[in-house]
């Protein structure tokens, strides 16, 4: 097979996983729909036997289905392959803060940058984009965000463990700054 075919094969096949993901949303919805409106919020344990998941995991796919459905241009262009899932439920997190009206103007903005773009490069030009929308977004965002600040701490193998930290840019750069100073004037260990 020629390196271009492969490449083509490749690329289809990448379409392929975010047409097979908006598909996904869309039968999941149609099962949560079905069900009777007191059993919607145990849908996720309706999905544990039929997946084979966690309860934790079934909410986590409606959830994310939902959000896709409501957003139908997001999910077409994932459906379309223009975009991938993670370019899609980025751009649903970048709008979230802005009323319809702006989210309809952004939405298809956002998906045309997407398409050829990064997702850091088209993250940051949402980001900018939604301000240029709405200048008060930026500033609920941050208290929206800011409400989710949390400290884990995930046990590992052999004795060890690992600390995540969410917390505003600040914070987490003095606090970086602070344990980095700690290290750095403890005895060298190798």
């Amino acid at each position: 097979m020629a390196p271009a075919d492969i490449e083509d094969e490749l690329v289809a096949a990448y379409a392929a996983i975010g047409r097979a993901v908006a598909d996904f949303a869309s039968t999941l919805m149609k099962l949560y729909d079905d069900l009777d409106p007191q059993v919607q919020q145990y849908a996720g344990d309706v999905l544990m036997p039929l997946l084979h998941v966690s309860q934790v995991k079934g909410n986590k796919l409606i959830d994310r289905a939902m959000s896709l459905i409501d957003h139908p241009a997001v999910l077409e262009a994932l459906s379309e392959g223009r975009i991938d899932e993670g370019k899609a439920l980025m751009i649903i997190d970048q709008v979230s803060v802005l009323d319809a009206a702006n989210q309809a103007i952004a939405e298809p903005v956002l998906i045309a940058h997407a398409a050829s773009h990064n997702y850091t490069a088209s993250q940051r030009y949402a980001r900018r984009y939604v301000l240029k929308l709405d200048a008060e977004a930026a500033l609920r965002r941050y208290e929206e965000k800011r409400k989710q600040r949390l400290v884990e701490k995930f046990n590992l193998d052999d004795g060890m463990c690992s600390l995540r930290v969410v917390l505003p840019a600040l914070d987490a750069a003095l606090a970086f700054d602070r344990i980095d100073r700690i290290a750095r004037a403890l005895p060298k260990d190798d």
